[in-house]
């Protein structure tokens, strides 16, 4: 049960927490199930001691019920029954502590009850308006707030025109605008879509409406978004581009830290549509990021970096040749790895290091030290970096043994996309093909140069060395 959904949301809630849930689960309203409330009452108790053995599933029936056999389909029945409980109480605590609580509430009371809404709206406005609509903080619920302004407007003064309409009306466009600018920025990251002549138009004239309004263009919100879409349709983006990259490390404080990291990604992406286009001065520049967003946090997910960023910062500094920064960070970074991923991409980036160092004896014994895993991603690199060191070392009988158990991995492999497996598969056979070359085969060698520049494949720089050597 220590390893159940049930049991982990449970065991971070606080004494509080759980005294209240004695009363909510004891509730007919919310439970009609007095097994469901025993059981609760039960594991309440447990799950603070900790004890294995008392919170085994078989455990916790007998206590329930000591004159039945164990039913484990019942049991599980319950843990879900009681998850949802739980789950219904944490969502009640957290939206009767903020504003969407007050709007829910707003609606009520504009649907249902009209003079009850006129007397709560000057209560809810003061509790949620600020002095400056240009630096509002509360974007997300302002949109329903300004509705309910306008509407006790509309109440109050049916005919009568009043000049604080202008100023709810901004507010209004203010925070239409954002949203929109939110939408079109997730369109134009994904090229395809955005490259339709209707979302081209709406773009082209949300953006026109910006520059020639100065009240949308004071909100700093606005701004930053502005640049963002704006970076990614120009094609002279270099402006757009510095001006984000110091926003994101120095402004941008109305932004949730999700937001915040994804507009980071969003730069490091654009970095990458720069270098697959030629223009390798991105590659400094994407590394540089990657520091850069590692110090602010935008790469992490709670206190845990993914594998999948901590290959790549090592691999993109190795590339750079930023040999002693990079094993810095293997060794300093390690422990914001899930502890089940961390041995097996620790190991697999200090061999990388021992590649760039021409040390392949250390490469090797690098990789002996990873598990196995299911992790494709990993095990790819792995064996093509295994094979590359072998052939280092002069070992051509061990590369070949080596490629052919990698050939049929990847033909059991189903989950493969077409792509990845065809660089794979032509990386083992351009590497077989340079084993069994000899010395006297100009011809050949050139013509297995022209193919690996041609194909897609992985390793293709180390490949080409190879031939040309």
């Amino acid at each position: 049960m220590i390893k159940s959904k049930l049991y982990k949301t449970i065991s971070v809630l606080s004494e509080n927490d759980i005294s209240a849930l004695k009363k909510w689960v004891s509730s007919n309203y919310f439970n009609e199930n007095i097994e469901i409330t025993k059981f609760f009452m039960c594991i309440a108790k447990i799950i603070p001691l900790k004890d294995a053995k008392k919170l085994t599933k078989e455990s916790i029936f007998n206590k329930l019920f000591p004159t039945l056999p164990y039913d484990d389909a019942k049991m599980r029945k319950m843990m879900f029954s009681l998850l949802k409980i739980i789950e219904s109480y944490i969502v009640f605590q957290s939206v009767s502590q903020t504003s969407v609580f007050d709007l829910h509430l707003m609606e009520f009371y504009r649907h249902k009850v009209s003079d009850e809404f006129l007397k709560k709206i000057p209560e809810f406005e003061k509790k949620w308006i600020t002095d400056s609509i240009a630096n509002m903080g509360y974007f997300e619920n302002s949109v329903k707030f300004v509705q309910y302004k306008m509407n006790r407007f509309s109440y109050l003064y049916p005919t009568q025109k009043n000049e604080n309409i202008i100023d709810l009306l901004r507010a209004q466009e203010i925070l239409f605008t954002i949203q929109q600018l939110k939408w079109y920025f997730v369109i134009v990251v994904n090229m395809n879509v955005y490259h339709t002549p209707r979302i081209e138009e709406e773009i082209t004239t949300l953006m026109a409406r910006i520059e020639n309004t100065d009240y949308l263009k004071s909100v700093s919100m606005i701004e930053t978004l502005y640049l963002m879409v704006q970076l990614y349709i120009k094609e002279d983006d270099s402006l757009y581009f510095d001006l984000l990259r110091t926003n994101l490390l120095h402004k941008m404080e109305e932004f949730s830290h999700e937001e915040k990291s994804n507009f980071a990604a969003a730069l490091r992406n654009h970095c990458m549509s720069k270098i697959r286009k030629g223009n390798m001065e991105y590659k400094m520049i994407r590394y540089e990021l990657y520091k850069e967003h590692l110090e602010f946090g935008y790469l992490f997910s709670g206190k845990t970096l993914s594998i999948g960023i901590y290959r790549q910062v090592v691999i993109m500094g190795l590339e750079l040749n930023k040999v002693e920064d990079t094993a810095a960070f293997i060794e300093n970074f390690k422990g914001f790895l899930k502890e089940e991923d961390r041995n097996n991409n620790y190991y697999y980036c200090k061999g990388r290091l021992f590649w760039q160092k021409k040390d392949y004896r250390n490469v090797e014994r690098m990789l002996k030290e990873i598990a196995m895993s299911e992790d494709i991603f990993l095990v790819l690199p792995v064996r093509r970096l295994k094979a590359m060191a072998l052939f280092m070392e002069g070992e051509i009988e061990l590369v070949l043994a080596q490629l052919n158990a990698f050939n049929v991995y990847l033909s059991r492999n189903k989950k493969l996309n077409p792509r990845t497996k065809k660089s794979n598969l032509n990386f083992i056979h351009f590497l077989n093909a340079i084993c069994l070359l000899s010395g006297d085969e100009p011809q050949k060698k050139l013509s297995l140069m022209q193919k690996i520049k041609s194909e897609l494949t992985e390793e293709k720089e180390w490949l080409i060395g190879l031939v040309s050597a």
